[in-house]
């Protein structure tokens, strides 16, 4: 179950792409980023990954989360805690922050400290640290 939670508010900016404005240089640092970045549709599908966050996951590719659905990334009860407690706060436009347990690859859990926000496209976007 979520550890702790902090919502707070926080303007998204977006320009229809997954990084806003200076596309460019937010992509760069995105792929670049110590933290895992993933950013999922309204529906949940992944659609954007950087290395970091496939590793956190024990993925060997980024591609092999693209297309997933973030659920998938996740024990069930803590899918149900962020769909109950998490997904509330950003679809309000506000922010969220706090600990949550994710799946690897292999089935193994593991402690992570991520955020979370919606931007007004309705994608979804994650940094995550373990």
């Amino acid at each position: 179950p979520l550890m702790s939670a902090s919502p707070h508010s926080a303007s998204v900016a977006s320009t229809g792409s997954f990084f806003g404005a200076g596309t460019d240089t937010h992509a760069r640092t995105a792929r670049s980023a110590s933290a895992g970045i993933g950013v999922s549709d309204a529906q949940g599908v992944l659609v954007y990954v950087n290395e970091a966050h496939a590793e956190l996951f024990g993925y060997a590719s980024v591609g092999e989360l693209i297309g997933m659905n973030w659920r998938s990334l996740l024990p069930e009860t803590e899918v149900r805690a962020v769909e109950d407690n998490v997904m509330p706060v950003i679809r309000q436009g506000r922010s969220w922050s706090g600990e949550i347990v994710g799946r690897r690859k292999d089935g193994s859990t593991l402690k992570l400290r991520c955020e979370m926000e919606q931007a007004s496209n309705g994608y979804i976007y994650c940094r995550c640290l373990s």
